[in-house]
């Protein structure tokens, strides 16, 4: 039984475990494996989950490791899921990415549109302007505080 029973949703987000079963080292916590690995929910479960509760033109946007963009591209197609935006997100300015950001959309035309490069920290170790803007006032609490720290 499914619990959205036909495509209606116009957007839908998935941060899925990191790793496929047997990839990096193992956790002997069971939850912590299921957390980081791929034993509960793999990408073609994401890509089948998408295609089932997406509407045509519906975007699925997803967080996962650089290891993983060949896999994740090729599932999606596989479910009718075009990739259509990728970002990656390093760290610092002097580090290789450590997550990809990708959206795909259902029933999509082909055409990938590569996104600036977020980098999370500024060189002096704090959010990056852009980091700031992302959380506004969400970064200092709900206090009316503003993006740069000030009140």
């Amino acid at each position: 039984k499914k619990i959205i029973p036909h495509p209606t949703l116009d957007l839908a987000a998935c941060n899925p475990p990191y790793k496929a079963v047997g990839a990096g080292l193992r956790n002997p916590d069971e939850r912590m494996e299921n957390a980081r690995h791929e034993c509960t929910c793999t990408l073609e479960d994401v890509a089948k989950a998408g295609r089932d509760v997406l509407r045509f033109g519906g975007r699925l946007c997803l967080c996962q490791r650089p290891e993983r963009l060949a896999d994740a591209m090729n599932v999606f197609r596989s479910y009718g899921l075009e990739p259509k935006r990728l970002r990656l997100v390093q760290q610092r300015i002097n580090t290789a990415p450590s997550l990809f950001l990708l959206e795909v959309r259902r029933g999509g035309k082909p055409g990938l549109s590569v996104l600036p490069t977020l980098i999370i920290e500024d060189e002096n170790g704090g959010f990056s302007a852009e980091m700031l803007e992302i959380y506004g006032n969400y970064k200092f609490g709900h206090e009316g505080g503003r993006a740069d720290g000030r009140k």
